[in-house]
């Protein structure tokens, strides 16, 4: 798995932004193909871990299956045989992981990662920019209309030009607000670590909250970049870089084995295993997958590549 994500180092952006476009059938039965790739892994996993449950196997193999892909999310070189070890000690460390026992269910008791009401937002812009998110996650940008947000937000007809322009000022906004989310943590937890290892447990914890609070956001960042305006996306993109330099700067600190290129490999493979699984609609059914995910994520960050 490891040559095959160097060979081929498309497929996962492949998968995540195109898949969509795909005829229903098309896609259902790739999907299928996929789900049953991952249930054989699982079941090797549990036969190399007979303690290990299959609903943890199985996020497990998701987690790896993730890891593998990120190659696709960056253009990081290394020199391929040290790549590919980098990718195998990596999958190899989450065959291991010990995930949190998942708390017993209580009556009445809503999954702490599941999407509760909530209050409604007195600001229609705010609304919309909501819902056009969403959308722009589950179809793609280029997909949705102006007049899908504003039924989706619930604004008819021309109002919803009371708020907005265009189509494009949604996606701005909304890509602008969720880079913005990360930088605050960002600085957040510099400003309150006493340790690069406390720093990076810090980044990972409210990186992990913001995917799975609000996985249409993160979604959206990872797969509609493209469609923003030069100027937009050449800030977006300066901001994601700058973001991902402050793992990387701090990663290297806690390991200083570790080049710069190869802890960019590490950080990048945290990051598609959060967003992934976070979007991952059987996986979010999970009674805590908040925890399932850092103690895979943390794995990941002090896995040792020898």
């Amino acid at each position: 798995m490891a040559a095959l994500t160097l060979d081929r180092r498309d497929l996962g952006v492949l998968w995540q932004r195109e898949s969509r476009n795909l005829p229903v059938p098309e896609r259902d039965q790739l999907r299928r193909r996929f789900r049953s790739i991952a249930a054989r892994a699982a079941t090797t996993l549990v036969a190399a871990r007979p303690g290990l449950s299959p609903a943890d196997a199985d996020l497990l193999v998701w987690a790896i299956f993730a890891t593998f892909a990120s190659p696709s999310h960056h253009s990081v070189t290394l020199p391929r045989a040290r790549f590919e070890d980098l990718l195998h000690a990596m999958g190899s460390t989450l065959t291991e992981v010990a995930l949190p026992q998942a708390p017993g269910p209580s009556a009445g008791a809503t999954p702490s990662d599941q999407p509760r009401p909530g209050l409604a937002r007195a600001s229609r812009r705010e609304v919309l920019m909501d819902a056009a998110a969403r959308l722009f996650n589950e179809r793609g940008y280029q997909a949705v209309s102006m007049e899908d947000i504003g039924a989706a937000a619930g604004i008819s007809g021309a109002g919803i030009y009371n708020h907005v322009t265009a189509k494009s000022d949604l996606l701005v906004a909304a890509l602008t607000r969720a880079a913005d989310a990360l930088q605050l943590d960002a600085s957040r937890a510099f400003a309150t670590a006493t340790s690069p290892r406390d720093a990076l447990d810090l980044l990972l914890r409210s990186y992990i909250d913001l995917t799975v609070s609000h996985s249409h956001l993160t979604g959206t960042l990872i797969t509609e970049v493209i469609h923003l305006p030069a100027e937009q996306r050449h800030t977006i993109r300066r901001l994601q870089y700058d973001y991902v330099s402050e793992w990387v700067h701090l990663l290297t600190a806690e390991r200083p084995e570790l080049i710069e290129a190869e802890a960019r490999v590490v950080v990048h493979a945290v990051f598609t295993t959060i967003n992934d699984l976070a979007r991952i609609d059987h996986l979010r059914e999970r009674g805590d997958l908040s925890g399932d995910l850092l103690a895979a994520c943390q794995a990941l960050l002090l896995a040792r590549t020898g």
